[in-house]
């Protein structure tokens, strides 16, 4: 049998590529609303002549030859060659805020693009700027020092060359900081939340779009006994009041729980009820406790999984990500805790039909109205009135939260 090995830099370079290829797909776009805005823009810069010069390689790389990889395309970043100017540092953060702003208006929420998409720009140019401004003071350094090159001798410098290459080298092949990376975009990603459902939809969400997990269930605790409270790709979590006595992880790892350590179970049929095992085809799972520290109370158990019948490892560079991941979901379901979990309101949820779930797809995968009238054969009026009522059903606002409540519900899959 084959064993997953997790990792978050897959995961993180995961959503790197997601960007990349929704700039790729709206590249036209993208790039006629460069010409038209942000050169125009750009250029009343007070250095707007060097900005330029970089704007063209990076309109290079972006849209003439787009990269099929991350590694290709900060490959490519890397060998961008800076203006032969004093440029300031916030003229390039100013170039590429401007270019991101317009691929989000591009690619804006009228148009059934998804937080998630919105999360892989930027991101992705949070790496770029990183990059660049980096890129951008290692030059002006180096330009400093050329004026006195004259005062060292050549074995001095050739010693000095070799260390700085040996330095380059270092700095090349270190890896991201992903940990980092991934905490701060699960807090973006929370922290949209308005009140206590939104926070469990954005938590089980988040754990999977931030970490590589397919699947996660959210569970509190009332009087000794687990209570489902939502299911992100997985259907019947909120029907779940199992006693926590019954779930062996939990009682034999308490310790573990309340000082944020995530438990690993490689084979879940060993330590939970069998019912749940087989309803839900689990095998490698791993419980990540929500644990409120200043108030000293576990709030929350988050469980996560690769999907049906898949078995992984849990490797070390995982482990600090989840506890920090728990600690942030505890402090925000706390902030907006309702009481008792029996007082809780969350929206009843209604079956959808067949029909109704290849709509909401096609809305998730970014389609309109009229294409995705197209895709089924059917009327653009009788697509729009499967909005409605698919809307109405999941209590949605709008055909996004609609997407993100289906997928959340385990109705349908969001795009990786």
């Amino acid at each position: 049998m084959c064993v997953q090995q997790l990792s978050l830099k897959d995961s993180m370079e995961s959503l790197l590529l997601k960007g990349l290829q929704i700039i790729g797909a709206n590249k036209e776009s993208i790039r006629n609303e460069w010409k038209r805005i942000l050169h125009k823009e750009i250029y009343q810069l007070e250095q707007g002549y060097y900005a330029k010069i970089l704007g063209k390689q990076l309109e290079k790389i972006l849209f003439q030859h787009p990269p099929q990889s991350v590694s290709v395309f900060f490959d490519r970043l890397h060998q961008i060659k800076m203006p032969l100017s004093p440029i300031e540092t916030h003229h390039i953060l100013i170039y590429l805020a401007s270019l991101e702003n317009i691929i989000h208006k591009i690619i804006r929420p009228d148009k059934n693009s998804t937080y998630h998409e919105y999360h892989a720009i930027h991101y992705l140019f949070s790496k770029m700027s990183k990059e660049l401004v980096s890129r951008h003071s290692h030059y002006t350094i180096d330009q400093h020092q050329s004026v006195r090159l004259s005062d060292i001798s050549l074995t001095e410098l050739l010693s000095t060359l070799q260390v700085k290459i040996e330095s380059e080298q270092k700095k090349a092949t270190a890896t991201h900081d992903y940990e980092h990376d991934a905490l701060l975009l699960f807090n973006q990603w929370i922290m949209r939340s308005g009140n206590f459902q939104h926070s469990v939809e954005n938590i089980i969400s988040g754990f999977v779009h931030c970490l590589p997990f397919t699947r996660c269930a959210l569970f509190t605790h009332e009087r000794e006994k687990g209570v489902g409270l939502m299911g992100y790709r997985l259907k019947g979590i909120e029907k779940i009041t199992e006693n926590i006595s019954n779930i062996l992880p939990v009682v034999h790892n308490i310790k573990k729980l309340i000082n944020l350590q995530p438990i690993y179970i490689a084979n879940a049929e060993d330590h939970f009820p069998v019912e749940y095992v087989q309803k839900f085809q689990l095998k490698s799972v791993v419980m990540v406790p929500l644990f409120v520290s200043s108030k000293n109370k576990l709030t929350g158990i988050a469980i996560l999984d690769c999907g049906e019948n898949k078995s992984f490892e849990l490797s070390q560079e995982l482990l600090v990500p989840l506890m920090r991941f728990g600690q942030s979901a505890a402090e925000l379901l706390n902030a907006h805790w309702e009481g008792k979990v029996s007082s809780m309101t969350l929206v009843p949820e209604k079956p959808l039909t067949p029909r109704e779930i290849d709509v909401l797809q096609l809305m998730a995968n970014g389609l309109s109205i009229a294409e995705a009238a197209n895709e089924l054969k059917l009327s653009s009026y009788t697509v729009r009135d499967y909005v409605s009522t698919i809307i109405k059903k999941l209590g949605a606002k709008n055909r996004t939260h609609a997407a993100v409540l289906g997928a959340s519900r385990g109705f349908i899959s969001l795009k990786a």
